[in-house]
């Protein structure tokens, strides 16, 4: 299934990190074709964040019919709380938390609510890649060292390792976890 939604405050194309980020692929056929109708608009339709701002009340409906599209969202998947931020040319044009930030205080979720990123940076990665793949900007079977030279040589009894994108990307590469950070 591709995902191909058009932001209907934004006027901006995803891609399949929408698809990650909405985890769609867990809701039924009938939800899946209200949220893409709620959430379709013409690809020639773009907006700069200026005119977002000045056209607030042609977006407000829209705005409202998003928000109503997360909500069901949010019901039909169990969601407690989501926060959601779009920014158009590197400014925020619309954010809101929706729901609880934490379910045991019942603390609200704001459109500035910080969350734990966890496993969700796997999906965006690997959709990142997918699209750089397309353009011809990444292979997935060169070495990580022609991308990033600087990066630590893996070492195994002593020899020099080379280490794929491809290896990365399926947790073949023998690089270890990260430390926890609390704020990551």
């Amino acid at each position: 299934m591709k995902f191909n939604f058009l932001y209907p405050i934004a006027g901006l194309s995803t891609t399949a990190a929408s698809a990650a980020l909405f985890n769609l692929s867990n809701t039924s056929k009938s939800h899946k074709e209200e949220v893409d109708k709620e959430f379709q608009r013409p690809a020639s339709h773009h907006y700069n964040p200026k005119q977002l701002r000045s056209n607030h009340d042609h977006n407000s409906e829209r705005i409202k019919r998003a928000e109503a599209a997360v909500q069901r969202f949010m019901t039909v998947n169990g969601i407690p709380g989501l926060s959601i931020g779009v920014t158009v040319n590197q400014k925020t044009v619309w954010q809101r938390g929706f729901g609880v930030a934490d379910v045991e205080t019942g603390a609200p979720c704001h459109g500035h609510t910080v969350t734990r990123i966890a496993s969700i940076s796997k999906s965006i990665t690997s959709a990142i890649a997918a699209k750089l793949m397309e353009t011809g900007q990444l292979d997935l079977d060169k070495s990580i060292y022609e991308y990033l030279p600087d990066y630590p040589k893996k070492k195994v009894e002593n020899v020099d390792v080379d280490i794929t994108t491809r290896q990365l990307l399926s947790h073949m590469s023998g690089v270890r976890h990260y430390p926890k950070q609390s704020s990551f």
